[in-house]
């Protein structure tokens, strides 16, 4: 009932009871009342036949003294006349009330006199208050029957009640109670002479049934009407009060507080009224104090937010500002890494080629001391470079397959001297269940782990350091790998564990001093290491080494290749080294390679009769590879004992030797061994092994001598690839023909796009070097039509974009436009090797040339009369940018000196035309021409400009930002000619010695 109304619920337990009661009470009379009906009918017909039964006796008496008689005609007579009497009695008994037939029997059930219509047939037997057996029934319902009724009875039928009597002599003490009940009392004394049956009508009955119902039925709804009178007058007395209630709390609720309530009820319903006033009363005056105290916060919040807004336009200028100071501090970034790297390359590559002169013992220590700082120095500046894009989220990832393997094997062999240099063991260990199939960023991951291994080789004095490959998960799409780096160096506390990862933190001061470093190395890592999905840790205890590790999420390559036959199976190869990790590491490989047996060998004293047991019962091995401590070297018993291998057993050897051992690698050119570099790397074992196994003889060590290995997916080649240049510069494509002419290749040079596509027409090439602005056509462009007419074809060219400057946005067009890679100008000799040998396998060398230590005595006189720290230029950078090449350098810096005059014009004529594509393709040009001669200032403001141009076009900063960049480029541009008109007015002029073409057109 919870869900009714107050008023719905009262009626309900007012009316409910009232009519359940009047329900039961009325059933309970009915019944009774109907009850005492039915037995007023049967005393009724008991009386009737109780009042005929005399009568109809002496006529049947004398009826049946006749039937016994002789019969004659005056019995006939008399017979008819009974007959008739008895007709007479039956019609006096049909005229009672409610009677309906009456019927005489004789003793032997034949029907002696009837009146009224046919008696109806009784409902069944079983209506009989007498017992009857179910033979009788018919006979009583079919009063022509021969067959006498047996006993007694009364039957109802669907309108009428019968009774059934036997006539006999009265008897003064029975009475119709006694028939009723006891109706066989009389024919336990004496037979019957006949039968009558009476049929009474239940109509009137019915009808008074009727009568009783309605009446019930209307006291009933009277009884109703009174009790929901009475309810609504109950319920309207307590429902009216509360519906006042809640209308005024309503009204209270919206607000309304001057509401009050009177309802003139008593009882708990005035309570009631009385409370809900006097809480009113005290919400409306905490209403009035809250809204006093609400105008006064709304007066201090307008006031407050009137500084705010204030704050709000000072912190949108600032936010302006510092927009403006993180675009400054990305083209800062942008052009330090070109300024910076710039004179670094100079110092390192001087270095290196004054180590390769006659020098002294001092010169050659001082030497490797600047080598070292200017290696240390661009190490910390790529750090922070790297760290200023973490920060500002511009830090990418690639996705390409890679090998993990050959990228630990590749950052192995980078640090290799190092740690040899300090006579420590370096192990690469890669377990076998590692995918071959990943992808993932080689580049990125190959920096965790330098940074990792080279910690570990910095705070590592003596032992081993070892690199575990391992596979930690593998789903269907994707694998989890785990990288540990394991040292025995210094240790950490975990005081110094908890902030290492902190940027600009090492372990303490001492170590920072002592070590060196920015304390950026493992914050890099860490953010590398968490954008690959995985995550960075260490394990140390100081005083017994460390272990960093991470972990990397990264995709499997669906196109897996399928394992190829290794020419190894079966073979059988032994193994020495005194440190188990490394003889692990190399068992890893045979492994995967399928040699049979594997044989290790742990003490030095051993390997001869190792071999020889092996060889006495009838198998021998096929190579046995020997690794050397890091502080040992060869010594003659070892070289004893692998001749005899030699020439006794026919077993090759394979050395497995420091990087730093160079009279033991001399050796091995002219010895029956062969040698490969610590740590070992798969590809290189596993083609000299190939060999060793395959022809039975020790071939030359043309593989093993080569001191950096191409990647699996580059094999190693010696036939000399085939390069197009292309560049509008002529300078730019001088320098670069020369230097790749000093290297011993031949090299197709064009000025256009579409001169590079006629090439292509005619000549097939290995590699391009392609510039980016070019008129006409500029390399964007050129790739796309190369890579079109390429889109048939199996094999594509690499094409290697060379610019002088570009964003990292720009970096990005330029891979999606087809370009393979990008290298950022200046390029020098060791860039060209190292991006040839990366896209083509041919490891370029030097041409043979007399080592002599450039001076600026070399240079023309006109050149050398310069003051030599003048602003404008610099004689020592053009000699080291034309890569010690004394006529190249001054055949650039007279070529650029004799464009000036006209590229002056023409930036001042597309300046006053206010048209910045052709000012930017001119300072682009101009920009490109500095790269190669010694001219910082030009240099740096046609930097300087062209990225602001660039920004400019691209809708990023106000034109107006350009106006100082170009004034300082007009004035640079007249110190320099200036500077060069002095040089021409001196006897021995200043001119170019192989051409006079203007530099830029």
């Amino acid at each position: 009932m919870l869900q009714f109304g107050l008023k719905t619920r009262l009626l309900l337990l007012t009316i409910i009871p009232t009519l359940t009661i009047s329900a039961l009470l009325s059933t309970y009379f009915i019944q009774l009342r109907t009850g005492e009906l039915e037995q007023d009918l049967e005393i009724k017909g008991f009386s009737i036949i109780d009042q005929f039964t005399p009568m109809l006796f002496d006529k049947l008496e004398q009826l049946n003294q006749l039937e016994s008689q002789v019969q004659n005609s005056s019995h006939t007579h008399r017979k008819n006349e009974l007959h008739n009497q008895l007709q007479s009695i039956g019609n006096r008994i049909i005229e009672a009330p409610d009677v309906r037939s009456v019927t005489v029997f004789n003793p032997k059930g034949k029907s002696l006199a009837h009146a009224g219509p046919t008696m109806r047939p009784p409902i069944n037997s079983s209506n009989s208050r007498y017992n009857r057996n179910n033979s009788n029934s018919s006979v009583d319902s079919n009063r022509h029957s021969d067959e006498p009724p047996i006993e007694p009875g009364l039957f109802y039928t669907p309108e009428t009640l019968r009774f059934k009597s036997p006539i006999t002599s009265p008897v003064p003490t029975t009475t119709s109670d006694q028939t009723l009940t006891t109706p066989n009392a009389s024919t336990d004394h004496q037979q019957p002479i006949g039968w009558i049956e009476v049929e009474l009508s239940s109509v009137n009955i019915k009808l008074a049934k009727y009568q009783l119902y309605l009446t019930t039925l209307v006291v009933i709804i009277l009884a109703f009407i009174i009790n929901a009178f009475f309810g609504l007058r109950l319920s309207r007395n307590i429902t009216e009060p509360l519906s006042e209630i809640i209308t005024a709390v309503n009204r209270v609720k919206d607000g309304h507080l001057d509401t009050r309530v009177h309802t003139h009820a008593g009882g708990e319903l005035h309570d009631l009224e009385l409370g809900i006033n006097s809480m009113v009363e005290s919400l409306k005056i905490a209403h009035e104090e809250l809204k006093q105290s609400v105008d006064q916060a709304t007066e201090d919040l307008r006031e407050t937010l009137e500084t705010i807004e204030i704050q709000n336009i000072e912190l949108d200028l600032a936010r302006k500002e510092a927009l403006e100071a993180s675009r400054i501090k990305s083209e800062f970034l942008a052009n330090m890494s070109h300024e910076i790297r710039t004179p670094l390359n100079g110092i390192i590559g001087f270095t290196k080629l004054l180590l390769k002169t006659q020098i002294t013992a001092h010169q050659l220590d001082y030497l490797g001391t600047i080598n070292k700082s200017s290696e240390s120095l661009l190490a910390i500046i790529n750090d922070i470079l790297d760290f200023s894009k973490i920060e500002a989220g511009k830090l990418t990832l690639d996705y390409i397959p890679i090998s993990l393997r050959n990228v630990v094997e590749e950052v192995t062999t980078m640090v290799a001297p190092l740690a040899h240099e300090k006579q420590l063991e370096l192990v690469s260990l890669v377990y076998n269940n590692v995918p071959a199939n990943l992808v993932g960023d080689p580049l990125r991951l190959k920096q965790i782990i330098t940074n990792l291994v080279n910690n570990a080789i910095k705070f590592t004095e003596s032992g081993n350091i070892v690199l575990r490959t391992m596979l930690e998960s593998q789903e269907d799409k994707f694998a989890v790998c785990k990288i540990s780096i394991t040292d025995t160096g210094i240790g950490l506390s975990e005081e110094d564990q908890s902030v290492i990862f902190k940027a600009f933190n090492q372990a303490d001061t001492s170590a920072a001093r002592r070590f060196g470093g920015t304390g950026l190395g493992l914050v890099i890592s860490k953010y590398l290491v968490e954008q690959m999905g995985g995550e960075i840790g260490l394990k140390s205890e100081p005083g017994k080494g460390s272990t960093f590790w991470f972990k990397v999420r990264l995709d499997i390559n669906p196109q897996r290749e399928e394992p190829t036959a290794s020419p190894l199976t079966g073979k059988r190869i032994a193994v020495f080294d005194e440190n188990p990790v490394v003889r692990l590491s190399v068992r890893h490989m045979l492994e995967n390679w399928h040699v049979s047996s594997i044989g290790e060998i742990e003490r030095i004293e051993e390997i001869h009769s190792h071999i020889a047991h092996a060889d006495s019962r009838h198998q021998p091995y096929n190579a046995i590879i020997i690794g050397l401590p890091p502080n040992k070297s060869m010594s003659q018993h070892l070289m004893q004992t692998l001749e005899t291998l030699h020439h006794q057993f026919n077993c090759p050897s394979v050395i497995l030797a420091n990087t730093n051992d160079w009279p033991l690698q001399t050796d091995a050119n002219e010895l029956t061994w062969q040698w490969i570099s610590k740590p070992v790397r798969s590809s290189q074992l596993y083609d000299l092994l190939n060999r060793l196994v395959s022809d039975g003889e020790h071939p030359t060590n043309t593989l093993t001598n080569v001191s950096l290995t191409p990647p699996l997916e580059s094999p190693l080649i010696t036939q000399v690839p085939r390069i197009l240049c292309v560049d509008d510069n002529a300078a730019n494509l001088k320098l670069i023909r020369v230097l790749l002419e000093d290297l011993g290749i031949s090299v197709t040079a064009c000025e256009s796009g579409l001169q590079a596509l006629d090439h292509m027409e005619t000549e097939c090439f290995d590699l391009i070097f392609m510039d980016i602005q070019m008129p006409i056509m500029d390399g964007v462009e050129t790739t796309r039509r190369i890579r079109e007419r390429e889109a048939h074809q199996e094999a594509q060219t690499t094409i290697v974009a060379l610019t002088a400057h570009a964003l990292a946005s720009e970096k990005e067009e330029l891979l999606r436009a087809g370009m393979n890679d990008y290298v950022t100008k200046p390029i020098n000799e060791t860039l060209l090797i190292e991006t040839i040998f990366k896209w083509t396998g041919f490891r370029a060398h030097p041409l043979p040339t007399q080592k002599t230590t450039p001076h600026l005595s070399h240079l023309p006189s006109t050149v050398i009369s310069a003051p030599m720290q003048h602003s404008v230029i610099d004689l020592d950078e053009g000699l080291r940018l034309s890569n010690g090449k004394i006529d190249l350098a001054d055949d650039m810096l007279r070529m650029l000196l004799d464009s000036l005059p006209k590229e002056h014009d023409r930036c001042t004529e597309a300046w006053e035309n206010e048209d910045l594509d052709s000012l930017l393709e001119h300072v682009h040009k101009l920009h490109g021409a500095t790269r190669y001669c010694g001219t910082p200032a030009l240099r740096s403001v046609t930097a300087q400009l062209e990225t602001r141009l660039k920004s400019t076009l691209a809708g990023k900063r106000p034109q107006a930002d350009i106006i100082p960049a170009f004034k300082q480029l007009i004035i640079e541009m007249n110190r320099l000619q200036h500077w060069g008109q002095q040089q021409a007015a001196q006897p021995a002029s200043l001119h170019a010695s192989s051409t006079t073409a203007p530099l830029l057109d």
